[in-house]
């Protein structure tokens, strides 16, 4: 996998610790000595509705889907995304503290799907506008009956969700 790197710096995001700013990023996939990080870098969008909780089970089982971001050593993002059904994928998770390090992670996701042969990707998010610039339109999760019924109406937050559903075409389906 090719490792992508940055150095921008985001004034809007929560700052990161001095040592750390100025720092180049690195993305890599994740393994399993990096679960208890996933955790740890998913928890804020947990906490947020974002994110649906994982165990350590779960993440295991996905591992291959996870991308980390790297600065100064310490890990500081995490990208989650995979097949949901046949065609369509999902960016489960995309958690850093800086708006460069989201973006990288999201082109590398994204590039990893085209790869994979999917034709289109959905994802769940309380920031629907920042997505528009990657090509991401509005959509409703309940046309994604893979989604809908696989994971929205079993969610114990469906009720209040305040999460909007964008999506966003990547090309045919690759056989």
């Amino acid at each position: 996998m090719t490792m992508l790197s940055t150095d921008a710096e985001d004034c809007a995001s929560p700052p990161l610790p001095s040592g750390l700013r100025g720092q180049r990023s690195r993305i890599r996939p994740a393994t399993v000595a990096d679960i208890p990080a996933v955790l740890r870098l998913i928890a804020p969008g947990v906490a947020a509705g974002r994110v649906l909780p994982r165990t350590p089970r779960a993440i295991a089982t996905t591992l291959r889907d996870v991308l980390l971001v790297e600065r100064g050593g310490q890990m500081v993002g995490v990208g989650w995304a995979g097949l949901i059904e046949d065609g369509l994928a999902e960016v489960k998770a995309l958690e850093a503290p800086l708006q460069a390090d989201r973006d990288l992670l999201l082109t590398h996701l994204l590039d990893g799907l085209v790869e994979m042969g999917a034709a289109s990707v959905l994802m769940m998010t309380d920031a629907p506008d920042a997505f528009v610039p990657h090509g991401f339109v509005p959509t409703q999760a309940q046309q994604h009956p893979s989604k809908w019924q696989g994971q929205c109406l079993r969610c114990p937050r469906q009720p209040m969700c305040c999460l909007e559903a964008m999506q966003k075409s990547l090309g045919p389906v690759l056989h």
